[in-house]
């Protein structure tokens, strides 16, 4: 039982004076047993589990003892979205949407720090909990004695995998039909051909040069900031230019993903999937 005051309990637990030559022996009823905290590290992990961790991932971890930690909830979708168009069954069950096989949690950073610390916490808790970190690349060396195995996105960012003008350009002309404006002016695919072509104008001109279009090794897909530099102000200028709502801010991403086929989906994706169900297996 995680008591309101336990953590304020335990500080005064091991600040106790004791008689001299009496050696300190610390317990903790944890989960219906009793454990020592003979260690600073053990008392340290306490410490995590009890002010660091909200009761509501003890209690997720009870349901389900897998872990998956990721920058923010639109990696999820878009990871969702990915699995789908793959039809990779081991991935679908992590990201369900209602009673996933796997708890996720949202670090708001591309450091581990935070996952490596939280995993720790439930792992005093939980010794059989497992848990993997993805990030989006950074400059970190991997170490093989992370407490749990962290991923890298080779490209800079996930949404560097939404780089793919078929799939940008049918998101948009999606979101688009949705616009009763829209479909009054554009009525045909002559309309459709023409607002193409100045998609693409608008794109290359402006956020991404054509070779990237074609090349998929194309080193722009992999360095350019590709969410903040390149579809967000791409989406707002073309939603803009013809008087649209934007529906697809860069918590809709997962939109792109969706209108993916499985051949325009980079081997990095596939990969990345089935290194998360392998960690969690």
């Amino acid at each position: 039982m995680l008591a309101s005051h336990s953590e304020q309990f335990m500080e005064e637990a091991i600040q106790f004076d004791r008689p001299p030559g009496r050696p300190q022996q610390l317990l903790a009823a944890i989960m219906g047993e009793v454990r020592p905290l003979g260690s600073q590290q053990q008392q340290k992990l306490a410490r995590q589990a009890i002010s660091d961790i909200p009761v509501v991932d003890y209690y997720g971890t009870q349901q389900r003892d897998l872990w998956l930690y990721v920058e923010g909830k639109s990696d999820i979708d878009m990871l969702r979205a990915w699995a789908k168009v793959l039809k990779h069954a081991g991935a679908l069950k992590i990201f369900e949407t209602v009673n996933p096989s796997a708890n996720h949690h949202y670090l708001k950073t591309n450091h581990p720090k935070d996952a490596f610390q939280h995993f720790q916490g439930l792992q005093f808790l939980f010794p059989k909990v497992r848990g993997v970190v993805l990030t989006d690349r950074s400059e970190r060396i991997l170490d093989q004695a992370d407490p749990i195995p962290h991923l890298m996105w080779p490209r800079r960012e996930i949404e560097n995998y939404l780089l793919v003008w078929a799939a940008i350009e049918r998101a948009f002309f999606n979101e688009a039909a949705r616009n009763g404006m829209w479909q009054q002016e554009n009525p045909g695919d002559l309309f459709l051909q023409a607002r193409a072509k100045e998609l693409r104008e608008l794109m290359t001109s402006e956020f991404l040069v054509s070779a990237a279009l074609v090349d998929a090794s194309h080193p722009d897909l992999s360095n350019r900031k590709a969410s903040d530099e390149v579809l967000v102000p791409f989406f707002r200028k073309a939603f803009e230019r013809y008087g649209i709502y934007n529906s697809l801010p860069k918590d809709e991403f997962h939109r792109i993903a969706e209108q993916m086929r499985p051949e325009e989906v980079h081997t990095d994706v596939r990969e990345m999937l089935n290194r998360i169900v392998a960690a969690l297996a």
